[in-house]
């Protein structure tokens, strides 16, 4: 099985990612519908449970996306160049969020 990062590979992997922020990105922009601002979460659904559970859905697809990339990049770059073992997805889920909360916090 060849490893190696492809065009195919970096494109479908920007794709996918666009796509993650776009939907992430759209859903927290404040829109000047009407009167006051409002961000397309708010006109779409008015209870705020509905809301968390949107945003959580977002987060989780976005968590998903990256961790998916961040595998595949490992696993076809990295664990060749460093000579390391390649990694599941569950271990790039977590690396993926202690990358983030190291460089968040």
């Amino acid at each position: 099985m060849k490893k190696g990062i492809t065009t195919s590979f970096n494109i479908i992997a920007t794709l996918a990612l666009f796509i993650a922020f776009t939907v992430q990105y759209a859903s927290v922009r404040e829109l000047n519908i009407g009167e006051g601002s409002n961000t397309i979460v708010d006109v779409l659904f008015e209870s705020s449970e509905i809301k968390v559970l949107f945003y959580l859905f977002v987060f989780i697809i976005v968590a998903a996306t990256l961790s998916a990339v961040f595998k595949e990049i490992w696993n076809r770059l990295l664990s060749d160049i460093l000579t390391l073992r390649e990694i599941t997805f569950n271990e790039a889920y977590s690396l993926c969020f202690l990358l983030m909360a190291v460089t968040l916090y």
